[in-house]
């Protein structure tokens, strides 16, 4: 297995984009480094620029704050993935040395699947992303299309632009050029989310398929050496179990390193997420009279909603996986086993009853059940702000 598959092929690409993929050469690295701080970091002076400019205008005071928090959020997710460079690339290896260690044909079949179920999350997630992206920006030409189709007798629709951002230059003169160089800020700020979020999917699925693959060889343990000689036999089960055992503390250890490269992210994701949706929320019922504002910040929504869901589906399928170990190991035919066999077991199934995790801050589990709560959260605050409103 090598990262030229077709299972991390776009997890390559737009981590390359970036200057971010760990097995660049240094000099393609810084190269694609400069180039993207260039272009995206020099936005960010220009949006608080805007941002004092409008300064007592609450709504486009809001329109800007929506905004620098999403550039806010990448720049922690892109100065935790150069941070974390060095572990980017371990857990990589990691994923190599596994499928150089699970060589079963009935195992590598089961690593195949969720590698590729990882790709196609990955897929899904571009696609949605880089749609509501596009979307957003034909939203914002929406006036010069209007124009073209159905001029106004008594002049031009006033021009939208794509960021809330002061360049100290006449704006409408330089409409085109300004409207260019914000599609590149934009799609340079997603790429962050989409590439860094994406290998942690890949991550991720890669410990279910492992969990999924030492529940397979639990639960056959017994088939795989149905043998005369007893003595022989045990022997097996017993090389078998440790097996087992040590991919099983493996797997565990490999999670908690995932948990560590993506704690400090999440735990500012999922706290600006639940403000910002509640600050959205409010503007999408504030300016119900206006169809381009409830346009733009329905969508802007819908983002961060999708954005915070499918950073909590795979982590929830890690808190499954690790605890189905516990039933793999006894649907296994242990009452055939040893005394000592058994024991192992029971310390698998021990050992299961604590179930991987990954956390924002180290406290706040990433799940279903705390996405749910964050929408909650989130609802009641935008119910405050409603009321002070």
């Amino acid at each position: 297995m090598d990262f030229h598959h077709p299972y991390f092929r776009l997890n390559k690409f737009l981590l390359s984009v970036l200057g971010l993929w760990p097995y660049q050469s240094n000099v393609e690295k810084i190269l694609h480094r400069c180039i993207f701080i260039i272009i995206w970091g020099s936005n960010i002076p220009l949006i608080f620029r805007q941002f004092y400019a409008v300064w007592g205008n609450l709504d486009e005071m809001i329109d800007s704050f929506v905004i620098i928090t999403s550039l806010v959020l990448s720049l922690i997710k892109l100065t935790s993935s150069l941070y974390k460079n060095k572990n980017m690339k371990n857990l990589l290896e990691k994923i190599k040395k596994d499928w150089q260690i699970w060589s079963n044909e009935p195992e590598v079949q089961i690593l195949q699947k969720y590698a590729e179920e990882g790709r196609q999350l990955t897929l899904i997630y571009t696609v949605a992303t880089y749609c509501q992206v596009i979307s957003y920006l034909c939203f914002t030409l929406s006036p010069q299309m209007l124009d073209s189709i159905s001029p106004l007798s008594n002049g031009t629709r006033p021009k939208k632009y794509a960021l809330p951002e002061d360049f100290g230059i006449d704006h409408e003169k330089y409409f085109y050029y300004i409207y260019v160089y914000n599609t590149a800020c934009l799609y340079f700020n997603f790429t962050i989310t989409v590439s860094v979020d994406s290998m942690y999917f890949v991550y991720v699925q890669h410990v279910c398929g492992i969990f999924s693959a030492i529940g397979h060889r639990l639960e056959n343990i017994i088939k795989d050496y149905k043998l005369d000689d007893k003595e022989q036999m045990e022997k097996n089960v017993t090389e078998e179990l440790f097996f087992c055992i040590t991919q099983h503390n493996n797997v565990f250890k490999y999670a908690e390193d995932i948990e560590n490269t993506y704690t400090v992210y999440f735990f500012f994701l999922t706290g600006v997420n639940m403000f910002i949706l509640s600050i959205t929320g409010l503007q999408v019922v504030m300016k119900l009279g206006s169809l381009d504002d409830v346009v733009k910040y329905t969508n802007y929504t819908i983002l961060l909603v999708v954005h915070l869901l499918f950073n909590s589906v795979p982590a929830q399928r890690l808190v499954d996986h690790s605890l189905m170990i516990s039933e793999s190991a006894y649907n296994s035919s242990w009452y055939q086993m040893s005394t000592s066999n058994r024991k192992a077991v029971l310390f698998i199934i021990m050992r299961s009853s604590k179930p991987c995790k990954i956390t924002a801050g180290k406290f706040y589990v990433m799940s279903m059940e705390s996405f749910s709560k964050v929408i909650r959260t989130a609802s009641s605050y935008f119910t405050v702000l409603i009321s002070m409103r």
